[in-house]
């Protein structure tokens, strides 16, 4: 009997979560700062990166994380519909994006820059949390949050 209790509301929890059962385009609509310190651990994970970084000092570490944060401190993006705007440095680009599938939480684009280059990427979506991957380098990843 207990268990069948524990079992209905884990099942309510999820029903009332929409983040964990599927993501939808909506849920990438708005604007977003980088998390500079969930994407540093984010990309330390990559095998490519965490290979680069294991044997360096632990000084040579901290500082490559120190140019890091301070190369995303100002970069904001914007997601309409169709368009996401970066801004970086005080530059800003436009590319356009479709949603390629949804799988889950985790959303495909097709994106298409203003030179024309198309690219693939994923977007794992959690509560005011966007983890956006290239499809083609794994090592290029950022985590977002909801600007307030």
């Amino acid at each position: 009997m207990i268990r069948r209790h524990i079992a209905l509301g884990l099942l309510l929890c999820l029903l009332a979560s929409p983040h964990l059962l599927a993501a939808s385009a909506a849920d990438l609509i708005g604007h977003w700062s980088v998390d500079g310190d969930a994407t540093w651990k984010r990309i330390q994970l990559t095998p490519a990166i965490a290979s680069k970084l294991s044997g360096l000092a632990p000084e040579m570490i901290d500082q490559i994380k120190s140019v890091m944060l301070t190369q995303v401190a100002g970069t904001s993006f914007q997601f309409t519909s169709d368009t996401l705007i970066s801004i970086s440095n005080g530059v800003r680009r436009e590319e356009h994006y479709s949603i390629a599938s949804i799988s889950g939480a985790t959303i495909t684009t097709d994106t298409l820059d203003d030179q024309g280059k198309a690219s693939k990427s994923t977007v794992t979506v959690g509560k005011d949390v966007l983890e956006i991957a290239n499809a083609a380098d794994p090592t290029q990843v950022v985590v977002l949050k909801r600007a307030k």
